[in-house]
């Protein structure tokens, strides 16, 4: 019998839109290698953009340029964002110490839009 292995990765966060906070998604499969993507979007406002990726075998990635890095659990998984102020085209992608296959998503949540404060603020990630 097959097994499946699924990981998910959560954050929350203030100053996200209720309803209709999903802007942009996207998503890609990686060869083995040591270059992975995660897709690329083109946001229509400003929000926060989020990235995630599953693997196995490397322990070891390197953000994308811009990005923070929310988690890397062992071997597993990887978990990074930006804030982004206005629209913009984003490509993320990520290095591993070792050669590995991957699938990667990308997506960006519009903020509340408030004047001229970007209220948006990491609360958690589990």
């Amino acid at each position: 019998a097959a097994s499946v292995v699924a990981y998910v990765n959560v954050s929350a966060w203030t100053g996200i839109r209720t309803s209709g906070s999903l802007d942009q998604n996207n998503g890609a499969s990686n060869a083995s290698g040591t270059s992975h993507s995660h897709g690329s979007i083109t946001t229509t406002g400003a929000g926060v953009i989020i990235t995630a990726s599953a693997q196995s075998g490397v322990a070891t990635e390197t953000v994308s340029s811009g990005f923070t890095e929310l988690t890397n659990t062992a071997a597993r998984d990887y978990f990074q964002y930006k804030i982004s102020a206005s629209p913009e085209t984003t490509t993320a992608t990520y290095t591993t110490a070792g050669s590995v296959a991957t699938t990667g998503k990308i997506a960006n949540f519009l903020d509340v839009a408030v004047a001229t404060t970007r209220p948006m603020m990491l609360l958690g990630v589990g």
